[in-house]
């Protein structure tokens, strides 16, 4: 299966079964729910590097549907002598769909590293006010990051009420680490851009961590109708869009407001052990879930051979090639005519068939699922060559050389060449010193005559193809037999006119 395929499958999984947990989880406190979406989304940004680099175990999806498959009688079927030998699995580079997945999460971590180099100067450029406090111009609420809480300028004028609320809640910020499960989040949510899911679990991680920090301000004390009044009055400001976490953000305002003001709510923060075994328990879950990779269902191609007599050819050599990537399966045709080829993966593959005598039958194939594919054969050329030497000038050494056979089998018997004229060296030709190869194609009959002769090289002085053309059609022939009866086949034919 293709990689972001494969991950989106494993990830939207993952999201899903964190929502029903979340559910089930609606009674807990808020700091519990933020613990869950932390550990979910972590574990969301290491899936695809998991799967990348960890152990794999494939589970084969078609495995029930092969079983239904009614296998071809043995005796037809000669056991293949090589197997589909595949490489290591790895994402096709290739594959639009991962280079659109690498070009998206690409943009939105840069967005996201922009976000955080603007916050950097503005925390560089504000001025002390106290211990990890500043105050700068540049900003209208409160937020926090990293160690680092930062007000607006105004703040020198608030109550002391109002900004004993602020450090509370930016203070809780500050302690859990809030600024990094946040970049956490937001790493995860750009990995995973493509899944609607993590944008929810974006939006419920963020909320949850408002929430919670909202409860630990209240457990410490602080009026829940005073703290809430103070959270819309801040809020009336502009807030910063993320990376900031800040008190006053406009998202879920009205949340927040009722569940500080719902008596019932149960408030009390995770404990250090409980977060550190919904860590455990996530990764426990992901690693697994990361090693399984499906594999789609296998697919075969078989089929007949067949010569162009419409009889079944015996020991056929068939390939099968993946158009992309390595890995080939080779089978031959039984007795039958029959051959198989079994536990291929969907895809384009180049097919080739081949028999001695026979041209070799080559197509690229769409193999999706059980497939069909009979094979009609054509007869291969024949091939003849023949020497003709002629004298240099004032010499004389004219010789011959016995013509060359192609070698044939099966249910093919070979055409021979049993009689033959040897061209005569033009003597013009010799006395100018002239040479060359004439190439002849022609048609070798039923009775052994040649039909259609006609000269197919270029640049050949003329007068070599003369003598050639003069000679040749006077050749005969055993004529090529295909079980038992002669056909016709095409040759070609060099005379070769050389000097010694």
């Amino acid at each position: 299966m293709n990689f972001i395929l494969d991950f989106g499958v494993k990830s939207a999984l993952t999201l899903g079964f964190a929502f029903l947990l979340a559910l089930a989880l609606r009674k807990a406190s808020a700091s519990v729910r933020y613990a869950l979406w932390t550990c979910v989304l972590a574990a969301v940004l290491l899936l695809p590097l998991l799967s990348w680099i960890g152990p794999a175990r494939t589970v084969d999806t078609g495995a029930w549907r092969r079983a239904t498959v009614r296998p071809a009688p043995q005796s037809q079927v000669r056991p293949p002598v090589a197997v589909v030998v595949q490489g290591k699995r790895s994402p096709a580079p290739r594959d639009w769909l991962t280079i659109l997945w690498l070009a998206g999460m690409a943009a939105m971590t840069l967005r996201i590293g922009a976000g955080h180099w603007r916050l950097r100067t503005l925390i560089r450029s504000a001025k002390p006010f106290g211990l990890g406090v500043k105050l700068s111009m540049s900003v209208d609420v409160p937020l926090s990051y990293g160690s680092t809480i930062v007000l607006p300028a105004d703040a020198r004028n608030w109550a002391p009420e109002r900004l004993a609320v602020v450090l509370a809640h930016e203070g809780t910020h500050v302690r859990r680490r809030d600024s990094l499960w946040g970049l956490v989040a937001q790493l995860a949510l750009a990995v995973n851009w493509f899944n609607p899911l993590a944008f929810l679990a974006s939006r419920e991680f963020r909320r949850e961590q408002e929430r919670s920090c909202d409860d630990a301000v209240v457990m410490s004390g602080v009026d829940k109708s005073a703290y809430a009044a103070h959270l819309v009055d801040l809020a009336r400001s502009v807030a910063l869009p993320e990376p900031a976490l800040g008190i006053a953000e406009r998202f879920d305002l009205q949340g927040r407001v009722h569940a500080l003001l719902d008596a019932n709510r149960t408030r009390s923060e995770a404990s250090p052990w409980l977060r550190a075994a919904m860590f455990t328990v996530a990764f426990a879950l992901i690693v697994p879930l990361a090693a399984i990779h499906a594999q789609p269902a296998a697919a075969s191609l078989t089929g007949t051979v067949y010569d162009p007599s419409g009889a079944v050819v015996p020991s056929a050599t068939v390939r099968i090639k993946a158009s992309s990537g390595p890995g080939e399966s080779m089978a031959y045709a039984g007795a039958a005519g029959f051959y198989q080829l079994k536990n291929l993966a969907p895809g384009e593959y180049a097919l080739k068939v081949t028999v001695p005598g026979f041209a070799a039958y080559q197509k690229t194939v769409q193999v999706n699922g059980a497939m069909t594919l009979d094979v009609n054969l054509a007869l291969g050329d024949v091939t003849e060559s023949v020497v003709i030497t002629g004298k240099k000038p004032q010499q004389a050494a004219p010789s011959t050389a016995a013509p060359q056979r192609i070698r044939v089998g099966g249910n093919v018997q070979a055409v021979k060449l049993i009689s033959k004229v040897n061209p005569s060296y033009p003597e013009d030709a010799q006395a100018e010193g002239v040479e060359g190869t004439v190439m002849l194609k022609a048609v070798i009959s039923k009775d052994g005559s040649l039909l259609s002769i006609s000269p197919v090289s270029n640049g050949i002085d003329p007068r070599l193809v003369r003598a050639a053309m003069a000679a040749v059609p006077l050749w005969r022939y055993q004529p090529t037999l295909l079980n038992g009866e002669p056909v016709e086949v095409i040759t070609t034919i060099a005379v070769v006119f050389k000097l010694n």
